[in-house]
């Protein structure tokens, strides 16, 4: 029998097989202004699903959210700053560990973050990250996790910031199907050593 993926999808959270994250993209902020009951109605919206995600074990961390500077053209600057601080208030509210996204915005997001840090224990992972190892220091020194795939993988400099996770801070994320596994073009596996 086929199934469409919403429904294998549901298949697999109904028998633990797999977890969900709630929140709302960066890069689609945007939508809490053009949500039909309007942006606390959206909020609202996603308490709820979170609520009810958490209840049936199939949540287990509150995200994707934060912010992209990259992709202005997807969703402004202000609307990302106005939903990032709203879905921040919401996760010290739930209590679920984070799952972020910062991408070319880290004064914002650090200053963002760190003030909602003591409120929120059980921190969370910065994921696909390419960030400066100088901002890959700072998400680790405020107690969070640092995400790779491919997009972390795409030039030098990215990877010389890999080789200096900390071992215990570093998760290796696929991304798929939408991130590529393919990074910088001279890769090799000696290349990638994390000792």
């Amino acid at each position: 029998m086929f199934f469409r993926p919403i429904q294998q999808l549901i298949l697999c959270l109904a028998a633990g097989l797999c977890f969900a994250t709630v929140g709302v993209h960066p890069c689609a902020t945007k939508q809490f202004d053009t949500h039909p009951g309007g942006p606390y109605q959206m909020l609202s919206e996603l308490r709820g699903l979170a609520c009810d995600s958490m209840a049936a074990g199939s949540a287990v961390a509150f995200g994707e959210f934060g912010l992209d500077y990259d992709r202005l053209f997807l969703t402004p600057k202000d609307q990302q700053l106005k939903y990032f601080e709203l879905q921040l208030d919401l996760a010290v509210e739930l209590q679920l560990p984070l799952f972020l996204h910062s991408r070319a915005a880290s004064e914002d997001f650090e200053r963002l973050l760190g003030a909602r840090l003591p409120n929120l224990p059980k921190k969370g992972l910065v994921h696909s990250f390419t960030g400066t190892m100088e901002e890959m220091r700072r998400m680790v020194d405020m107690g969070l996790d640092v995400g790779v795939n491919g997009c972390s993988l795409k030039t030098e400099e990215n990877v010389e910031v890999v080789q200096a996770i900390p071992l215990e801070r570093l998760q290796i994320e696929t991304d798929g199907p939408w991130v590529s596994g393919a990074g910088h073009s001279t890769i090799n596996s000696s290349d990638m050593s994390l000792t």
